[in-house]
């Protein structure tokens, strides 16, 4: 882990996209980090359907970045713990 991220503010910005679906900007030290418009798994279509959903996900990856993981990934299983409303790719 860097330094850099050990001392660093992290913290998310939820938005709406054009399609009305939400997404989250991370941001470390006030500098963007990691962008998702959409749900980071191959079998979801879109971004999440509620701005809650897409905050409980952006929280989830600020407190994994916090405890030193500098590239936070999901899998399907902690998205389904989550119990997030999802379309899936038809």
């Amino acid at each position: 882990m860097t330094p850099d991220i050990i001392s660093s503010y992290v913290k998310f910005r939820s938005y709406q996209n054009p399609d009305s679906t939400w997404g989250y900007t991370i941001f470390v030290n006030s500098r963007p980090y990691m962008h998702y418009s959409r749900i980071h798994l191959k079998k979801y279509s879109s971004g999440f359907s509620s701005k809650k959903d897409a905050d409980m996900v952006a929280e989830l990856i600020v407190k994994m970045i916090q405890n030193g993981t500098l590239e936070p990934k999901l899998d399907e299983k902690t998205l389904d713990s989550l119990y997030l409303k999802m379309d899936r790719k038809k």
